[in-house]
């Protein structure tokens, strides 16, 4: 069989030869194609991830904001997750500080 096979290769040169041609292109083709989807959808999941922005205010004169004052935002309805984080230092009344060598019992 393998020798008919390599027969007719050599007897019909320019068929073969047409026929690698067009399956070459072919492949080729389809290859290329598969790497622009591949690239777009990676490039999409990159655009989304820098455009989806975060906003932080901070107080001209370095003091803190009352929570209570940005209960309006909540009710934008363009704005879907709020995450109210607390950057300053912390001063505890009426407790101890604990050292990295206590222990809680």
């Amino acid at each position: 069989m393998i020798k008919n096979a390599i027969a007719y290769i050599t007897r019909k040169k320019n068929r073969t030869f047409i026929i690698f041609v067009i399956l070459t292109i072919l492949l080729s083709c389809l290859y290329s194609c598969l790497s622009i989807m591949k690239s777009s959808n990676s490039l999409e999941k990159s655009l989304y991830k820098l455009s989806d922005s975060s906003l932080s205010i901070t107080k001209k004169d370095g003091g803190y904001f009352d929570v209570d004052q940005f209960k309006d935002i909540e009710k934008i309805k363009e704005a879907e997750e709020m995450i109210f984080q607390y950057n300053g230092s912390a001063k505890p009344i009426k407790a101890k500080v604990v050292d990295g060598e206590q222990r809680i019992e």
